[in-house]
């Protein structure tokens, strides 16, 4: 049975939800005023306390800024977000991103997940590289089993999330775990380089590292994407 308070919580997830999408899509940009909380409130048929919890929540992400006798103003938080604003990307973000904002994700994807192979490389064990093998190989069996593209970017991704998880930086692990849910990107890239393409760049990568090539193995997802974002431009 829901309780008044978590029905309470989901009321005022639905508010967020529906401005987070459109400040990150930029339907809503930096500096527009946003309607009032009691206008808010009316049009979406919630309490105006509702509203107003959602306009904190909001606003300590970053998303808004609540300025007293002026109103909730849309944020830069593009400058001025924090880790609240990523985990609300990571969150609401798949749909509404655009390209831009998606070839940033993915950066920073590759940041965490270069470094991830350098460790690797320096305090991987053998075990450590054969899960790498396994994984791929599940993949490429999956492979003949579905064209299921969503499906597939799952296994694709599994791949690149067990470098992270063994390369013993908990922290790093906990930031791409936080990005599980956006899968636009994965798919984006089965779609460009094929299901095989993909499984061919994993043996490559697994052949890099257990090879003690670990900055060669990040150089080499950087060019990936370069060359991705040559034949996919923002413009």
């Amino acid at each position: 049975m829901i309780t008044k308070s978590e029905q309470a919580t989901t009321i005022k997830d639905d508010v967020v939800k529906r401005f987070a999408e459109d400040i990150i899509s930029g339907r809503l940009q930096a500096g527009e005023k946003l309607p009032g909380e009691r206008e808010i409130a009316e049009e979406m048929h919630v309490s105006r306390s509702i509203v107003h919890l959602a306009m904190e929540q909001l606003a300590g992400m970053k998303l808004i800024e609540m300025r007293p006798r002026v109103g909730n103003i849309v944020g830069d938080y593009q400058k001025s977000g924090n880790f609240a604003t990523m985990m609300m990307i990571a969150r609401y973000g798949d749909s509404s991103m655009n390209v831009k904002m998606t070839y940033a994700l993915v950066e920073l994807r590759n940041t965490i997940e270069g470094a991830a192979m350098v460790l690797l490389t320096e305090n991987g064990t053998k075990e450590d590289f054969h899960s790498l093998r396994e994984i791929n190989a599940e993949f490429r069996q999956k492979i003949n089993e579905s064209d299921n593209i969503a499906e597939l970017a799952e296994y694709g991704r599994r791949f690149h999330l067990e470098i992270v998880r063994r390369c013993g930086n908990p922290y790093y692990i906990m930031i791409f775990n936080s990005f599980g849910g956006i899968y636009l990107p994965w798919i984006r890239c089965l779609e460009h380089w094929t299901p095989i393409g993909i499984y061919e760049q994993n043996e490559k990568i697994a052949d890099l590292l257990e090879r003690g090539m670990g900055s060669e193995a990040a150089a080499y997802i950087a060019e990936i994407f370069e060359k991705y974002k040559a034949a996919n431009p923002t413009e």
